[in-house]
């Protein structure tokens, strides 16, 4: 029940997440983590597509959310609390080993929180990751 309840959470945070890049963004382009799934190599908005290096969401065109921010070229929302400083070292270098992946591929992206967050983060990923909640 535990398991199910964290994946349902995780899946209503995603949904939220994208529901907040449409109210937010007007009309952006992109495309989610089953869709990047089933292109096999194939280019989205320039990017190659990797199947096995899924954000939930791709944009087709990079976004700048502030002035003073970068363009990004994917978000992926999280939903568990994840700090540098007090959760399990596997856990933080399995999300770093994350967003590593994205950045490579894809280029600067967004968090987007839905519990609070370390702002650790904003400073640790300047300039390639930015970390919000919503």
């Amino acid at each position: 029940e535990y398991t199910y309840a964290k994946h349902e959470a995780g899946k209503n945070h995603e949904n939220k997440t994208e529901e907040w890049l449409k109210k937010g963004g007007g009309k952006i382009e992109y495309i989610t983590e089953s869709q990047i799934q089933k292109l096999q190599g194939e280019k989205y908005g320039g990017k190659f597509v990797n199947p096995r290096i899924t954000p939930d969401i791709l944009l087709k065109v990079p976004i700048q959310l502030s002035e003073e921010g970068q363009h990004i070229h994917w978000i992926d929302a999280k939903k568990q609390f994840i700090d540098p400083s007090l959760s399990p070292e596997y856990k933080v270098t399995s999300f770093c080993n994350q967003l590593n992946k994205y950045v490579k591929n894809y280029g600067p992206g967004l968090i987007v929180w839905g519990k609070n967050f370390s702002e650790e983060w904003n400073e640790a990923t300047k300039g390639v990751v930015q970390h919000i909640k919503i």
